[in-house]
């Protein structure tokens, strides 16, 4: 009788469906972790990405305001002169070059470059030809950036 009873009980079907949804729910509860996990990563990726365009648009907004102002020291009578007089200063130039070697395209050149921030810093490098007729031709317009090393392991473990 009582190895009826065992074989009984081995043999319901009882709770199965319990076991199912557990399982079921298990696995929900595991995508619904991933997925929350894998949106909180690109919202600070996302965050990341619009501070970097933030500082590079401040950067090349101070080259623009730069080349402006060598273009109206070219109006001057002493052009060279003026444009070695430009405050660099207020545009957070870190090297400043006038080269006057006369090429068959340019009378010189102008080359700078415009730094944010300190570290991480974004530089844009800038090289300008002017001609006889003091006119400016934008050579080359270049942004770069220290290099870096991740202080965080990218999951957020450390």
């Amino acid at each position: 009788m009582k190895m009826k009873t065992i074989k009984k009980t081995l043999l319901a079907e009882d709770g199965a469906s319990s076991v199912l949804v557990m399982i079921t729910m298990i696995v929900l509860i595991a995508f619904g972790l991933a997925s929350f996990s894998l949106a909180l990563s690109n919202e600070r990726l996302a965050d990341k990405k619009i501070a970097w365009l933030t500082e590079y648009y401040q950067v090349e907004s101070q080259a623009n305001l730069l080349i402006a102002e060598i273009n109206a020291a070219l109006q001057k009578e002493d052009s060279i002169q003026a444009i070695k007089s430009i405050q660099r200063s207020d545009f957070n130039c870190s090297a400043f070059n006038i080269n006057q070697n006369s090429t068959e395209d340019y009378t010189y050149t102008v080359e700078f470059s415009v730094k944010h921030g300190k570290q991480n810093a974004k530089y844009i490098d800038v090289k300008l030809g002017i001609n006889a007729d003091n006119e400016i031709d934008i050579i080359s317009f270049k942004q770069r950036q220290d290099p870096f090393e991740y202080t965080e392991s990218p999951i957020g473990f450390n």
